[in-house]
């Protein structure tokens, strides 16, 4: 252990002046003088005290509201006929796939890939380089049978998959768009259907369309036209909260989606692949 060393001489008058003012009583009067400095320190601390709480009441005030898409509210009977109009005009692309394929999603910001079924790694390339990502549906949670005849409502809004939503749309039973807005709260069951479009509602075309009659059926959902992405594409968006769905009502594509009120990153293009990290061939 290191010895305490001695004060210098100067450091030691100090502490013992201290040690008197210390034994001083509480009581003792002492004198008091405003020095002519002082009124100018008190005046500057309470032009100070008023400039700061004057920035931090305009900060307060002037912040930003939320950013939430902007445009003329279409009526929800004009959203059901666009959609009727979208399945019985638009040409559906025939794509086979299998829980072996991945779906390829390429955005503004991102290439991504997910696993068809969702039970196997995905990759995702963006400013940070290229690297695996985490199945969507974990290994214990996959249910037997296949999923799309036996998966429940639930299962798919909680594990989000190709092929768990055509099991929703094309499986036994068959499941009504609606049906999804009884299997959870409104923030809950729309942020389930952005999942779904995510992953699987690129293709096909009618898969598409089904999740925005789902996404439209939550309570709460306003469907607003004129809306841009990112990309500076217009289309309609679907909003609740500060969730969005925004998508072209001349082809129903996905034109974007997010949580956080401004459609986007752009939806760019989308196909079905047989790895991830691999690019589909042009």
């Amino acid at each position: 252990m290191t010895a305490e060393l001695d004060l210098p001489d100067a450091d030691g008058r100090r502490a013992a002046l201290l040690r008197e003012f210390r034994r001083e009583p509480a009581t003792r009067p002492r004198a008091f003088r405003l020095r002519p400095a002082a009124p100018l320190l008190a005046a500057g601390a309470l032009a100070l005290t008023v400039v700061v709480a004057t920035l931090a009441g305009t900060i307060v005030r002037d912040r930003p509201a939320p950013s939430v898409p902007a445009g003329p509210v279409v009526p929800a009977a004009e959203v059901r006929a666009r959609l009727d109009h979208l399945d019985a005009t638009v040409t559906s692309t025939v794509r086979s796939f299998s829980p072996d394929h991945f779906v390829y999603v390429r955005t503004s910001s991102a290439e991504r890939w997910f696993s068809e079924g969702g039970t196997r790694r995905g990759a995702v390339l963006d400013a940070d380089g290229l690297r695996t990502t985490e199945p969507l549906i974990p290994a214990a949670d996959v249910p037997a049978g296949d999923p799309r005849q036996s998966a429940p409502v639930e299962y798919v809004l909680a594990h989000p998959s190709l092929s768990g939503v055509v099991g929703l749309q094309d499986g036994h039973p068959r499941r009504s768009p609606g049906e999804l807005a009884r299997h959870g709260s409104p923030g809950e069951v729309f942020a389930a259907v952005r999942a779904m479009l995510r992953v699987g509602g690129l293709v096909p075309e009618r898969t598409r369309t089904w999740l925005y009659r789902a996404a439209a059926a939550v309570p709460g959902v306003t469907v607003r036209s004129g809306v841009t992405d990112t990309a500076g594409r217009s289309g309609w968006a679907l909003t609740l909260d500060r969730q969005v769905i925004l998508f072209d009502p001349g082809d129903g594509a996905l034109l974007a989606e997010s949580s956080s009120g401004t459609p986007g990153p752009a939806v760019l293009s989308s196909a079905i692949v047989r790895w991830a990290g691999v690019r589909p061939a042009k």
